[in-house]
């Protein structure tokens, strides 16, 4: 069941890294689940492309491995509250960015892991770079 959970994950965002995307930056936020610090990067309605392809992804892995899988992608399949997408990325833009400024962004990689209990078992944890403007 491990390997086809992260077989999966494999597969859904392997395309993501390379995409570039605007967002406006929502500053750090700590992981409920884990306690970690993340980045968070809010996605508009504009940037359909990107927004399709994190659609694409939260449905996929809601669908397939219900809330088990920690995805870094927050929406509008997760909470009526969500009508944009919320990216959680690893930290490192802290002073260097303004809350609720937008920038450019790429993916640059993620990660998959385990979760050692918790209300996940897996997760996804994704690095961003910021483009010059």
């Amino acid at each position: 069941m491990a390997d086809e959970v992260l077989k999966d994950l494999q597969l859904w965002y392997q395309p993501l890294v390379g995409m570039t995307f605007q967002a406006t930056y929502q500053g750090e936020e700590t992981m409920p689940q884990t306690g970690n610090l993340r980045d968070v990067l809010v996605i508009g309605l504009g940037n359909s492309t990107f927004h399709a392809k994190l659609s694409g992804i939260s449905s996929a892995v809601l669908t397939n491995h219900g809330t088990k899988v920690w995805k870094g992608i927050t929406g509008p399949e997760d909470s009526h509250v969500y009508t944009n997408y919320w990216l959680w990325v690893e930290p490192g833009f802290g002073g260097q960015l303004q809350v609720g400024f937008c920038y450019n962004f790429q993916i640059a990689s993620y990660t998959l892991f385990t979760c050692g209990g918790g209300s996940f078992s897996y997760g996804v944890s994704i690095k961003v770079h910021k483009l010059s403007q």
